[in-house]
């Protein structure tokens, strides 16, 4: 073997697939990589000015599985030839070669003649799980009936995993290309903006700093409360040790409670963090919108305001914008109820309860202040309710140790003003306007509210 074979990286499993069927796969690995498996995609491996023979070339000796994917494309130019040239090298190695029908197959596609004998995946039924089906493939280990796929608790400096428990899947179709396109133009946007321009540059983003979180589910009229179930994944965690994106995941309509700055915004921006990379990754997941509620004007409906909205922060043509909101492909997330002038909030909460009656959405978070969402008359019909609680001088002075030089001085001014000290309970506190109607700055971080 040669040394430059020899250093390569091992892989657990080469992923063989139609280049149109490419958005389905590349989810597929996604989740074979959350649950420790090395998946091998030429998208991700093939470096730049290489071709595709010289890549797996250094690896075909080495990679020890073979997944062939086939969906109502059939088998593809280059598959053909990856199968041709490669997948005899895995036959003659007795590594396993295993043929899986994509989800979007419509009845059984044809195999490859070297395949049709073999036991396959079929990832359009649910049970047996197919991707554990996969995982067995590809390890020899058989996944025991109630063993989790995914660690419950991330390893430090690990990637940010996505929960299995999802009340609302992905989009069934995907857009077409050109929405497709457009959605990603959206997505960039939101990303720039919210994650590049706000989330990343706050304190929260240096230093993270978990918030309590306390269920609240008598804040909202949850018709599924009492029949829906919960993973055990979600439940095993206390509700403060879980990650916003599972509680998400668990509700799909959701409203996050708390006093001014114990980090209602900063939390939010970072569900719309964890969103965005999901849509980045798999074209069926809705597209997060990042819209502020304070601009919101009597008896609007709140499909024409976010449309409104999109148009002017987002540069998204009105028509597009309601078209995509008919089609689900949007997850709103509003921050900003609270801020809604007094007499308008009643309309407002109804606004977003006929919003919910007649588009069903996927997903939706509300923000709001909990002394304002107390004093409404009606509730807001979402799935779910947490209120962040505030923070104890305890954990401020944890979080601004955990700092180290970089917040020594802030440390040394804290310790001596109690003025200051009192303010820290309150980190996230908004102070001046943001272009997009959102406040930004306070004394330990740039998030609102």
């Amino acid at each position: 073997m040669s040394e430059q074979v020899s250093k390569a990286e091992i892989f657990d499993v080469f992923l063989c697939h139609n280049s149109e069927d490419k958005p389905a796969v590349r989810e597929i690995a996604r989740k074979l990589v959350q649950c420790g498996i090395k998946a091998w995609l030429d998208i991700e491996q093939i470096r730049p000015g290489t071709t595709w023979q010289t890549a797996l070339g250094e690896q075909i000796k080495n990679i020890k599985s073979a997944a062939v994917f086939v969906g109502n494309s059939g088998i593809g130019p280059w598959q053909s030839e990856e199968i041709k040239a490669f997948l005899g090298e895995f036959m003659d190695r007795k590594c396993p070669v295993i043929p899986t029908i994509l989800a979007c197959a419509n009845g059984l596609p044809e195999l490859p003649w070297t395949l049709k004998n073999r036991h396959r995946v079929d990832f359009r039924v649910s049970d047996p799980d197919p991707l554990k089906q996969l995982i067995w493939g590809i390890t020899g280990h058989k996944p025991a009936a109630g063993e989790p796929l995914v660690p419950r608790k991330e390893e430090k400096g690990a990637s940010r995993t996505f929960s299995q428990a999802r009340l609302y899947p992905p989009l069934l179709q995907p857009p077409d290309p050109e929405q497709a396109t457009q959605l990603e133009i959206l997505r960039s946007r939101v990303e720039e903006y919210w994650v590049d321009g706000v989330l990343r540059h706050s304190l929260h983003n240096e230093v993270l700093i978990s918030l309590g979180k306390q269920q609240m589910d008598q804040a909202v009229n949850a018709p599924w409360k009492y029949t829906v179930e919960v993973s055990d994944a979600v439940n095993s965690a206390p509700q403060e040790d879980r990650d916003i994106s599972a509680i998400y995941d668990t509700t799909g309509l959701l409203l996050i409670l708390g006093e001014p700055g114990s980090g209602k915004t900063t939390t939010l921006l970072d569900l719309a963090r964890t969103l965005l990379d999901r849509a980045r990754d798999d074209i069926k997941e809705r597209v997060p919108i990042v819209l502020n509620l304070s601009s919101w004007k009597k008896k609007q409906p709140l499909a024409e305001w976010m449309s409104s909205e999109l148009s002017e922060k987002y540069r998204i043509p009105r028509k597009i914008a309601r078209s995509w909101i008919q089609h689900d492909y949007l997850l709103p997330l509003l921050d900003g109820l609270d801020e809604v002038k007094i007499t308008l909030q009643p309309d407002c909460v109804a606004a977003i309860n006929a919003f919910i009656e007649q588009f069903n959405p996927s997903g939706l978070v509300i923000c709001c202040r909990l002394n304002e969402y107390r004093w409404l008359p009606e509730r807001l019909k979402l799935n779910g309710a947490i209120c962040l609680e505030p923070l104890s001088s305890e954990e401020v002075s944890k979080y601004l140790a955990s700092g180290g030089s970089k917040l020594a001085a802030l440390r040394e001014a804290v310790n001596s003003d109690p003025v200051l000290q009192g303010t820290c309970l309150a980190p996230l506190e908004r102070s001046s306007s943001g272009d997009f109607g959102y406040e930004t700055g306070g004394a330990l971080g740039a998030g609102g509210g």
